[in-house]
């Protein structure tokens, strides 16, 4: 892989996220994670090597770590009191490095909160809540 030649230059650091379930801004955001994948499978013939490949379906997922108190606010505002009753909403995920005008943006569509759990212990002096999400699609620029 060819990186870009580093002058007086940044990498990539943390991203510029829009998390904003119901319309609502979350600042709170301590992580992000999301995927695709795709089954591939070698496609058996004649023989016992492979003849060919296999496309099948796509799946994509991810999950966002929030503040406890960005969690809770979510859960005052949300139907029913729970998160998982919040409409679909999109996620953008986007990257620039200091002092480039190149922009890549992730787009996350059709995000839905599936859980929520708390799990905090003697010692933290914040504590992030890990939210699995249900991902409908992924556009990567």
């Amino acid at each position: 892989m060819n990186f870009p030649p580093m002058i007086n230059g940044r990498l990539y650091g943390w991203s510029d996220i829009s998390f904003a379930p119901m319309g609502i801004p979350i600042a709170g955001i301590l992580a992000i994670n999301y995927k695709d994948s795709q089954v591939i499978d070698a496609v058996m013939a004649g023989g016992n090597r492979a003849n060919g490949v296999g496309f099948g379906n796509v799946s994509t997922n991810g999950s966002v770590t929030l503040l406890k108190e960005e969690v809770d606010a979510l859960v005052n505002s949300a139907p029913g009191g729970r998160i998982q009753n919040i409409p679909a909403f999109p996620v953008i995920v986007s990257f620039m490095p200091e002092g480039s005008t190149n922009i890549s943006i992730n787009t996350l569509k059709w995000v839905i909160m599936k859980e929520n759990a708390v799990d905090t212990k003697q010692g933290d002096t914040s504590i992030g809540v890990t939210i699995e999400l249900f991902v409908g699609d992924i556009k990567w620029k």
